[in-house]
């Protein structure tokens, strides 16, 4: 998957495709570690970033968020619409939800 650095889009994705751990008891006193969620191994996921200066885009480069580099370049190499991290679909994606959303057909 690939999207633009929208903060809710990470925790979605990590509620979604992540998995539970939980600590082993140590055995010491207080409180156990609480479960948490952490990536499946599955999961590759990277982000456009953008560097602005006086509002205009100097530099665009793609970061790996979850999985490995050679994992967001193997799902690159296989996809068949795109050989490039960018945002693309997940804006049209977003562009139709608001036309339907606003009620317009």
């Amino acid at each position: 998957m690939t999207s633009d650095e929208y903060k809710p889009y990470r925790a979605a994705l990590l509620k979604t495709y992540g998995m539970w751990v939980v600590p082993p008891c140590t055995g010491r006193p207080g409180r156990p570690r609480l479960p948490y969620q952490v990536p499946a191994t599955y999961l590759v996921y990277a982000v456009v970033h953008k560097t602005c200066r006086k509002g205009r885009v100097v530099n665009v480069q793609p970061r790996c968020l979850y999985g490995s580099e050679q994992a967001v370049a193997a799902a690159l190499a296989a996809s068949p619409v795109s050989r490039a991290v960018n945002t693309a679909f997940v804006e049209r994606v977003n562009g139709t939800d608001s036309f339907w959303v606003g009620g317009a057909r």
